[in-house]
């Protein structure tokens, strides 16, 4: 646990945070991946629910995303035909309908 000692007017105030539960850096990209991730395949899966996401070259190799990837495909969420070849399942797709991202839905 980290302290930080500030002062507000004229007193002495603690602060005090429990690093692993502050979001880092990782953690929000990974949430900004994922995001991102389903956003797209919900979007597919709308037109055509048999049809495969190819991922780009950079995200195949990003360890984050394969990272994220996994995730989702224990999950449930997603089959992957081969490396980075994936699509959403039926769950996958109801738990987004039933959740979706708050940014879904802007235009």
């Amino acid at each position: 646990m980290v302290r930080w000692h500030g002062t507000a007017i004229g007193r002495k105030i603690d602060f005090a945070y429990d690093a692993p539960r502050t979001p880092t850096r990782t953690d929000m990209s990974r949430d900004l991946i994922r995001d991102a991730l389903l956003l797209s395949l919900a979007q597919l899966y709308q037109k055509d629910p048999r049809q495969f996401l190819t991922l780009s070259r950079q995200t195949i190799d990003s360890s984050l995303a394969r990272e994220v990837i996994a995730q989702l495909r224990i999950d449930g969420f997603i089959e992957e035909d081969m490396r980075g070849v994936i699509r959403l399942t039926a769950r996958g797709y109801r738990d987004y309908r039933n959740d979706p991202l708050p940014y879904a839905f802007r235009n």
